[in-house]
């Protein structure tokens, strides 16, 4: 039971051994078999009465370290402790005081039992007391660095900065004790002071700290974004004007300050900078894995890419950090549209690693945005039969495949896909929401426009402020020219998140032509076609429509015309669109370019 961590069930077989230790002859023991169960490590009264204290069962416990302490002949030892501790927790303080004094003329100074103490002056409501009784406890401790390490931490918690530095600084001066060092840390972070724990860092490194032992500090940083922010500059300018004080730790710490803030381009800058430090190996590979994400990030997947080969092609890599770098450098690949290396990166992923399903997921995720329907198909397909179990990666492909179904313009493949997946047991409601989305969508590109807007109408019931669904909802309303005022209410709740969304630009356009209000209309319309390097053929359509609502049919022409040549060159090119253009412009502009067959 201890094993598998069920403290509460090795209890009560504890409790059973507890009253054989206690009344051995109920169990037919001997002396001998008796005095091997006492003495047995597993067995004894401090292994029992321990599993039976943090099973919460304290009086037992009590019972087997008093039993323990007359064995013992009240020696002070470890017993005393865990006695005062148990005390501690039945309220009776003054039994907790007395064990713990006697805990501590075994000259034993465990951390646990420095804490005890606070708690029980506190309790006690002697606070005011603790650094002497501290002082006290140092002078006849068998190593008083522990006491004095947390007398600082102490001092640093009650806001006594200057007296923890003194405290921390004479355990450097008079016994070099190097975890010093992470007090100065803590003192400057509650200091506020970046230049001075940037010099308390780089020390520190000198004198053998390691960056994991200060890494967990960066929530005590990044609680002041002001000072965080400091920090990283501090750092940048140091790094600058003195690089021979500069360790690749320092710069390593400061860039996982910027990462907490969401400062990609610092993160960036310093991750850069510690590779330039040359830091040591496994530092290295750290830094190259934290600083192709972080190019990912910032969609410089170029660069993320030639960091990635960097950390792959280290001779001393391990075959974990190359296949995370190949994870990686397989998203940054795809992302950057080179389907074709993004699928060796992942290939040679799996052929490290073939039992990893996030893997799998990936080759499939890569297919499928290079357009490769039927592989990724056949991949994604195959991971709920071989890792049935994971149960995110499962979910993961159910949903992938709803979306190429969805691109494919399969609507009776996506909307039993959607079904199915919204049917499956503890679909969080994030996944519901997009599962219904693509449903809805799938009954209205398949003709059935009232399931379409029932099933958005119920997502609008459960969440009436999301604005991709007001937006959604809206321009199904304009579309079928019902719930006008309404669905214009709605676009502008969506308009009103995102200002410069085409897509939401266009519903609102297109509820006021629906409206009749053609000059509003088009000012809306110009502005979801104001960039020229987005273009979208229903949007141009719509703004086509507008003008020759307004008299202005070259103007409408000319949309048009636009609309039907990139609707004819998508890869996803809908036929009914294509139809719908070529009729328009054979109506109200005769002599235009017939459409490409």
């Amino acid at each position: 039971m201890l094993a598998q961590s069920k403290i509460a069930a090795a209890a009560e077989s504890y409790e059973v051994i507890l009253q054989a230790l206690e009344r051995p002859e109920d169990f037919g023991l001997n002396l001998r078999e008796h005095q091997l169960l006492q003495k047995d490590r597993s067995t004894g009264y401090l292994t029992t009465g321990r599993v039976l204290l943090e099973a919460g069962r304290t009086d037992d416990a009590i019972r087997a370290f008093q039993a323990l302490d007359r064995l013992e002949n009240s020696r002070p030892g470890e017993h005393h402790l865990l006695l005062a501790r148990a005390f501690f927790m039945r309220d009776k303080l003054p039994e907790c005081e007395t064990n713990l004094e006697t805990y501590f003329r075994s000259g034993q100074r465990d951390n646990s039992s420095l804490i005890l103490l606070k708690d029980l002056l506190e309790a006690q409501g002697r606070s005011d007391s603790l650094n002497e009784r501290l002082e006290q406890l140092s002078v006849d401790a068998s190593d008083a660095t522990p006491v004095k390490m947390f007398q600082a931490q102490t001092l640093l918690d009650k806001g006594d900065a200057t007296g923890a530095a003194d405290v921390y600084q004479k355990l450097l001066d008079e016994r070099g004790e190097a975890d010093a060092y992470l007090g100065l840390m803590r003192v400057e972070i509650v200091r506020k002071n970046p230049k001075a724990l940037i010099v308390t860092m780089n020390r520190a490194v000198r004198a053998r700290i390691q960056l994991v032992e200060f890494l967990p500090m960066t929530s005590q940083v990044v609680a002041d974004e002001a000072f965080a922010k400091a920090l990283t500059e501090t750092c940048e300018q140091v790094r600058k004007d003195r690089p021979e004080d500069m360790s690749p730790a320092v710069t390593c710490f400061c860039a996982t300050v910027a990462g907490e803030l969401e400062q990609w381009e610092t993160e960036g800058r310093l991750l850069q900078a510690t590779l330039e430090l040359n830091p040591e190996r496994k530092l290295a590979v750290s830094v190259l894995t934290q600083y192709g994400v972080n190019l990912i990030r910032q969609q410089k997947y170029q660069e993320a890419s030639q960091t990635l080969r960097q950390l792959i092609s280290l001779p001393a890599a391990k075959d974990e950090e190359r296949l995370f770098g190949l994870y990686l450098l397989s998203e940054a690949e795809k992302l950057s549209g080179n389907s074709a290396a993004a699928l060796a990166a992942i290939k040679e992923a799996l052929r490290i690693s073939p039992g990893v399903p996030r893997l799998h997921f990936q080759h499939g995720s890569i297919l499928a945005e290079a357009a490769q329907y039927e592989a990724a198909e056949e991949i994604l397909r195959r991971i709920p039969i071989e890792f049935p179990d994971d149960a995110e990666h499962v979910l993961s492909s159910e949903l992938q495949l709803a979306e190429i179904f969805s691109r494919q313009g399969r609507w009776a493949d996506t909307i039993t896909q959607c079904r199915k997946i919204m049917a499956a047991e503890n679909v969080s409601p994030k996944t519901l929401r997009v599962c219904r989305t693509w449903l809805s969508n799938a009954y209205v590109q398949s003709g059935d426009i009232a399931s379409g807007e029932k099933v958005l109408e119920e997502v609008y019931e459960q969440d009436p402020a999301d604005p991709g669904i007001n937006n959604d909802l809206g321009y199904l309303y304009a579309d079928q020219g019902k719930n006008l005022e309404k669905a214009e209410s709605m676009i502008r709740i969506a308009v009103a998140s995102q200002p410069e969304n085409p897509a939401y630009l266009d519903s609102l356009g297109w509820v006021l032509y629906r409206l009749g209000r053609h000059d509003e209309a088009l000012v809306e319309l110009k502005k979801a076609t104001a960039d020229p390097e987005f273009r979208d053929s229903t949007i141009l359509e719509h703004l086509g429509d507008v003008y020759d609502a307004l008299k202005q049919p070259e103007m409408a022409k000319q949309h048009w015309t636009e609309a039907l040549k990139i609707e004819q060159e998508s890869e996803r090119s809908n036929s009914a669109s294509v139809t719908r253009l070529v009729e328009k412009l054979k109506e109200k502009a005769p002599d235009s370019p017939k459409s490409t067959p």
